[in-house]
């Protein structure tokens, strides 16, 4: 109920952002994406190879890979495409699945046992910048796809075999350009769980890999070429980016590197917050190491907040190689923002104490989130 409650505020907010305007964040991709689910509607699973308006490309010539597949995304629009007219689908879906990324956080810090989560969702509605919110409106599948990894590090530290299976399976169908990272992400967590507790579940690197594989294998026997695809348009746009020898494909501004100045400006209270959390996370590591200390239980969330530590600090850096990565870095950030402040109010036993200023730091919030308004 209560994360039903976090849908409907951000629903809400951000309803009120968008419908209350007669513009759209994006002029083309989110377009093309509704028009693509209509299509898919109309004419069924063929339109991912029977696309004639691209007809002098690979895609129509030689017919080697999908226009897109991200299958299960186009699915989930469909239901948009029946609002009419078709702009109102597209800013329906778009603030319905913004919403749902606020809801899924939620989720997250609930499982994770955070103190009053519903107070660093208010805080990061109050703290994100309007060019975040842009791109959380864009109606594209990099929308949801952070909300996914933060889901699947939730299955990962319970060790839900069969849930990390099922994320898995939809992060691929979803978001198919990064289908990597979901195993990069348990890589990374057993990393980190053999360096706490020397005791790593190999189960959840078999799961989450078998489950990789197995949506390789579905996509290659329902459309052959999804590897050609990404290092024909995912691998090569990137490389030639690192290089900087010019993208010879025809790919949005996102995919150039971030500038550094104007992303810092555009969400320097969150890098504030980061550095804050980061540097206690970094002091109570090495006192632990100093004092000796050997407690940190299978249950302890010591190897989830460094497992999103170093893979923020990771996205960061590949904001720097492309800005897609950005949308990624702020979501694992915030929520290791949220688990480290938890972790030093319990630290410093100040958790019962919080209740007092509570009332203040509402008003402050609402404030705040009145004037991104």
């Amino acid at each position: 109920i209560q994360t039903l409650l976090v849908f409907t505020l951000a629903f809400g907010l951000f309803s009120l952002i968008y419908f209350t305007v007669d513009r759209f964040v994006s002029h083309d991709d989110s377009f093309f994406h509704i028009r693509f689910a209509e299509l898919l509607r109309n004419n069924g699973f063929s339109v991912f190879k029977n696309f004639p308006w691209i007809y002098f490309s690979n895609i129509a010539q030689e017919q080697s890979y999908f226009i897109y597949y991200n299958f299960l995304f186009y699915l989930v629009l469909v239901p948009f495409t029946f609002v009419q007219p078709l702009f109102l689908g597209l800013k329906l879906y778009a603030t319905v699945f913004a919403a749902l990324s606020f809801a899924g956080l939620y989720y997250a810090l609930k499982k994770f046992k955070q103190f009053w989560p519903l107070f660093w969702i208010m805080t990061f509605l109050a703290i994100i910048s309007p060019g975040f919110v842009q791109r959380l409106l864009m109606a594209r599948p990099f929308v949801l796809a952070p909300i996914l990894l933060l889901l699947l590090l939730t299955a990962l530290h319970y060790k839900k075999y069969w849930l990390t299976i099922f994320i898995t399976i939809v992060y691929f169908f979803w978001h198919s350009a990064t289908f990597f990272f979901p195993l990069g992400v348990t890589t990374a967590y057993l990393v980190f769980q053999y360096f706490y507790q020397k005791r790593p579940d190999w189960k959840l690197l078999t799961s989450v890999g078998g489950a990789t594989l197995a949506g390789l294998a579905i996509t290659s026997l329902m459309a052959p070429g999804f590897l050609i695809y990404i290092k024909d348009i995912i691998l090569q746009s990137l490389w030639e980016t690192i290089t900087g020898r010019g993208v010879k494909i025809a790919e949005g501004g996102e995919l150039y590197p971030a500038n550094f100045f104007d992303f810092l400006r555009g969400n320097a209270i969150l890098f504030v917050l980061f550095i804050v959390a980061s540097a206690q996370e970094i002091y109570f590591y090495f006192e632990r190491r100093w004092k000796r200390i050997n407690s940190i239980t299978i249950n302890d969330l010591t190897v989830v907040r460094t497992t999103i530590f170093f893979l923020s600090l990771g996205l960061f850096w590949a904001t720097f190689i492309s800005f897609r990565n950005a949308d990624f870095f702020i979501w694992f950030s915030i929520l290791f923002i949220a688990l480290s402040f938890d972790n030093l109010a319990q630290q410093f036993k100040i958790v019962n104490n919080f209740q007092p200023v509570k009332i203040g730091l509402i008003i402050a919030l609402v404030y705040l989130l009145a004037s991104q308004l």
